[in-house]
């Protein structure tokens, strides 16, 4: 009874350590999320968040002038004589991006490949949100019907993707570039 209770007990820890950087990644990425939901609440009432805010209004001001609409931006606010919108929480893509960087924080490779691609994946993210708002402005114009569509299901669904595959593209250069795991595919 003693002998198969240490076997059992030996076959589970063998288990779990060759499991050990799935559950470290797994935990450490909960730890770092749960961390994001805690502190970000308090971060939006802040002028710094206002003002991202008011910035992601211009930068897609500035794009939509460049398109040839005429639209005018006052605080967080992009309007035309056809649309309008306002940049409010939740279309900040903060979110999207801190899921991001958290993927990249937990994952197992040194802190400056970490931090390049942290930098790097977040400009991307950013630039993909201010995308996502010009369209949303443009669709708002031309095609108004679609707007709730594009706004609450199709664009959420492409920033998840977005996320996952900046995630998946530095992970596999990662792995490659420090020799980790060699004998797995990613």
């Amino acid at each position: 009874m003693r002998r198969d209770l240490s076997e059992a007990r030996r076959r589970l820890l063998d288990a779990v350590y060759s499991k050990w950087p799935v559950i470290r990644f797994l935990g450490l990425l909960g730890l770092l999320i749960g961390m994001f939901y805690v502190l970000f609440p308090p971060f939006t009432q802040t002028s710094v968040f206002q003002r991202y805010l008011g910035l992601i209004a211009e930068s897609t001001g500035a794009i939509l002038t460049l398109l040839g609409q005429s639209v005018t931006v006052s605080g967080r606010s992009v309007a035309s004589t056809r649309f309008s919108l306002e940049v409010v929480l939740g279309c900040d893509g903060i979110e999207a991006t801190a899921m991001f960087v958290a993927a990249v924080l937990a994952s197992p490779v040194s802190l400056r490949s970490r931090l390049v691609f942290m930098l790097a994946g977040t400009v991307v993210l950013v630039c993909i949100n201010v995308v996502r708002i010009v369209t949303l402005f443009l669709i708002g114009v031309y095609f108004p019907k679609a707007m709730d569509t594009m706004h609450w299901d199709a664009w959420p669904a492409v920033l998840i993707v977005m996320v996952i595959l900046c995630w998946l593209i530095w992970a596999r250069w990662a792995v490659r570039r420090e020799g980790l795991f060699a004998d797995v595919a990613v």
